[in-house]
């Protein structure tokens, strides 16, 4: 049961996705085609399906003019919906834009290359809401390593799904299992939006300063884990976010992400701490989704699994 006010979504399109068009795709990066659809108004279906109070959508000056609003309006499905141009220097400023765009409370965010499945959409979206209801200062959406992000932003969970530690080269995570990275996605309480602003106010010019500094200053930020997030900065990406999108709501040969198990922290959509894996043995953990059925509204029920994750991540 919902008991705090309901999350404002925002959809981050500041970027002028220089790789993806280095590749060879013409399209930018919010209306590349992912499964079917062009990305941006897909994500505006699904946020307005999670049942976000208000949608926000800030895009790159130059992008805002090719942005279809009818289509977006039909795919908010009668929540409130705008298209905010901008052209910022940096991540932190794109996102401080977008919160000065939002209606106060709290804020539910992703970037706008962001692919997930449904139901890890609807799982992370609930997690966001009971963690800020809980009195959290944010939640980070974060993912298995795959070796291959241009760059990515490592983050240190602790059991019981505490961040610890955001930023840092891969030694200092060279123990951990799996190693863990942002998946861009995030949702922050009215005093983490606050910080946000006195940040890019100070100077400070990237995303991950600001998510390094919440956690580095004593802020509850929580973390949702995920089995397989995708960011399209490439062609591969986008090649494989469509083979993804292919596999949702099929009720056969069903996409199965699988990741390592780690003792003591719940994925997003599990509501079963304590799952009996052996006799005498609870564990709860980042595991493989079996069955994941993405038409399904529940949580799927979890086993144990040895991770395989394919390309994701990123701040």
């Amino acid at each position: 049961m919902m008991h705090g006010p309901p999350l404002h979504g925002l959809l981050l399109a500041g970027g002028e996705g220089s790789r993806l068009a280095a590749d060879g795709v013409a399209t930018p990066k919010a209306l590349v085609t992912v499964g079917g659809r062009p990305q941006l108004v897909g994500l505006v279906e699904q946020f307005a399906a999670l049942g976000c109070a208000s949608l926000t959508c800030l895009v790159h000056a130059d992008l805002a003019p090719l942005v279809d609003a009818a289509a977006l309006a039909t795919a908010s499905a009668g929540t409130p919906v705008r298209v905010v141009p901008c052209r910022t220097p940096s991540s932190l400023h794109t996102f401080v834009a977008g919160l000065a765009a939002v209606p106060p409370g709290p804020v539910f965010c992703s970037m706008v290359d962001t692919v997930m499945a449904p139901t890890d959409w609807r799982a992370v979206h609930a997690a966001a809401q009971r963690t800020l209801d809980d009195g959290a200062d944010a939640l980070l959406a974060v993912t298995p390593d795959p070796d291959d992000d241009d760059a990515p932003l490592r983050v240190r969970v602790a059991d019981g799904g505490r961040v610890t530690r955001v930023g840092g080269d891969a030694a200092a995570y060279a123990l951990d299992t799996p190693v863990l990275i942002t998946g861009g996605v995030y949702a922050f309480a009215p005093p983490a939006r606050a910080q946000a602003h006195a940040l890019a106010a100070a100077g400070g010019a990237r995303m991950r300063t600001f998510l390094a500094a919440l956690v580095d200053g004593g802020g509850d930020v929580r973390a949702a884990i995920v089995p397989w997030i995708l960011d399209i900065d490439h062609r591969r990406d986008l090649d494989a976010a469509n083979v993804y999108a292919a596999t949702w709501g099929r009720s056969s040969g069903r996409f199965r992400p699988r990741v390592r198990e780690r003792p003591g922290i719940l994925p997003a959509g599990d509501t079963t701490a304590g799952d009996t894996t052996e006799e005498g043995d609870t564990t709860a953990g980042v595991m493989e989704l079996e069955g994941h059925d993405q038409t399904s509204p529940a949580p799927c029920r979890i086993t144990p699994a040895v991770v395989s994750p394919a390309r994701h991540g990123r701040a």
